[in-house]
């Protein structure tokens, strides 16, 4: 026996990614007991979902900021922000908000469109570990970053991770410091890999609810005095965004040519 996977229904939940999760898991069912054949297009269709929720809930963020320039290029500026996010493995729309409320999408600032500080650029360099946990597993075999770019080039094959990738590319902290100034897509994936360290460290705390966790994060990530009224403003941003997205007609006639994907009971 089996059931149709809804997606008009699971769609108009807050967050919709968290029914997407579901759906992989379903479609893998399905595929065990029923055999491969439909693997890719389930896929294709779930990843489809998925990129115009991302798209639509991050176009909302900066369509819905009222100090962003007003020569804004909104699909341009969104489409850098996912694949910021997608590289780094946070949520796109929560960078969007971190954008938001740094930058308000603006191109030329002096510390880009995430306002990372020299020091914390410094830091990634001196304690990488603090930040990645692939890092942390080749510190602990190096001792130093520096060893590590230095066994990087004696051994191609050596995998620093992303942002250990991102890292070597500059050798050192200041000729990163230098280039976030001027890189708009570098800023935001060092940007995102800053807030993913702080999320991953909230993900591990089972005292923090699971509702809470991203504004938990994003309240550690900010170092600003006000940093609750920030904080709440963040959540505010992020939760209308969610909304809109997860009601938004397009998004809800995308996902409804899913409907047809049939998952085990």
């Amino acid at each position: 026996m089996s059931q149709v996977f809804n997606f008009k229904e699971n769609a108009k939940v807050t967050n919709p990614f968290a029914k997407t999760n579901k759906a992989y898991t379903d479609a893998d069912l399905y595929i065990y007991n029923n055999g491969r054949n439909d693997r890719k297009k389930i896929a294709e269709r779930i990843n489809a979902a998925e990129k115009l929720y991302q798209q639509v809930s991050v176009a909302y963020i900066i369509e819905s900021d009222n100090h962003k320039p007003a020569n804004t290029d909104i699909s341009r500026v969104a489409a850098k922000i996912i694949s910021a996010a997608n590289y780094a493995g946070v949520s796109a729309d929560s960078l969007a908000c971190i954008v938001k409320k740094e930058s308000h999408f603006r191109q030329n600032t002096s510390r880009g469109p995430i306002e990372i500080s020299s020091v914390v650029i410094k830091n990634l360099y001196e304690k990488p570990q603090a930040y990645d946990c692939k890092l942390k597993e080749l510190i602990s075999k190096y001792r130093t970053l520096s060893k590590v770019f230095e066994a990087k080039k004696t051994n191609n094959f050596l995998d620093l991770g992303k942002l250990g990738d991102l890292l070597y590319r500059y050798e050192n902290w200041k000729k990163l410091n230098s280039a976030i100034r001027t890189d708009y897509e570098l800023n935001l994936k060092i940007g995102a890999f800053l807030y993913k360290s702080e999320l991953d460290t909230v993900l591990a705390n089972k005292n923090i609810k699971i509702a809470d966790k991203e504004k938990e994060a994003f309240k550690s990530y900010n170092n600003a005095y006000s940093k609750n009224n920030y904080t709440n403003s963040f959540v505010t941003t992020l939760k209308s965004a969610r909304t809109s997205a997860a009601n938004d007609r397009k998004y809800l006639a995308a996902v409804n040519k899913t409907n047809d994907i049939k998952i085990a009971a």
